[in-house]
């Protein structure tokens, strides 16, 4: 009888376990399709850490919900309005949301919206390596090998840079004002006035050490020189480190 009563026991444990693995595999939710993105995410290009970036992140809530499957990619703005796209033989690399803006990476395009856009706004990577990218309130900056490529809410367009012989030592925007430092130049963007002003290395004859962008100005330390980038009226100012 003891036998009779393990026997059972071990039947009874089996059959449950049994019971339980199929239920499961019944209730577990249909996953959808993801072949579309690249397993494992791939590594960026890494910018060169020599400048303290003092900038602070935006105390803001992402407005742009991005919905990725593998027929199209959707982003649904605050008024529930959604623009969307075919996922078209592209395989998607990165998705991003920060406040005003939503960005998606591909290994043919550079894809950006705001929650003032009515479609997705495209940029064709042209057999470019995987880029680095910045994304702020109202600005995405990226960096390829090439090129230097810059969208902003405001004119709600990709702009691109070529890249002269020189490394990105630095990216990053704070609202309307936004940064690209190399180790040849120091680039600035400001919605104010929406044009690219720059400034050569040789003004400073200096390393910058440390850098942080305000809404309305950006401010770039060397050991003996402060330059200041003053976003309203688009021009830099250099005097003396105090």
């Amino acid at each position: 009888e003891m036998y009779n009563c393990v026997g059972s026991c071990f039947f009874f444990i089996f059959s449950f376990i049994f019971t339980v693995s199929v239920y499961s595999q019944k209730q577990t939710p249909s996953r959808v399709p993801n072949s579309v993105y690249e397993k494992p995410n791939p590594p960026t290009f890494k910018f060169e850490n020599l400048i303290l970036n003092q900038t602070e992140r935006q105390p803001v809530t992402s407005q742009i919900n991005i919905v990725v499957n593998s027929r199209q990619m959707i982003a649904i703005l605050p008024n529930g309005f959604k623009i969307s796209k075919p996922v078209t033989n592209e395989t998607i690399r990165r998705t991003d949301e920060f406040g005003n803006i939503a960005f998606i990476l591909t290994n043919k395009n550079l894809m950006a919206v705001s929650n003032v856009s009515q479609n997705w706004v495209v940029q064709e990577l042209f057999a470019e390596t995987y880029p680095a990218y910045s994304i702020g309130n109202s600005y995405i900056l990226v960096a390829t090998e090439k090129k230097i490529y810059i969208f902003s809410k405001v004119f709600n367009a990709w702009k691109q840079i070529p890249i002269e012989a020189e490394s990105i030592l630095l990216m990053d925007s704070f609202d309307m004002t936004a940064t690209v430092i190399t180790t040849k130049r120091i680039l600035c963007f400001s919605d104010f006035d929406r044009e690219l002003k720059e400034v050569s290395y040789n003004l400073l004859n200096e390393r910058v050490s440390s850098v942080h962008v305000f809404n309305e100005k950006a401010v770039f330390v060397t050991s003996h020189k402060t330059l200041v980038f003053k976003s309203l009226m688009s021009e830099f100012d250099l005097h003396p480190s105090f």
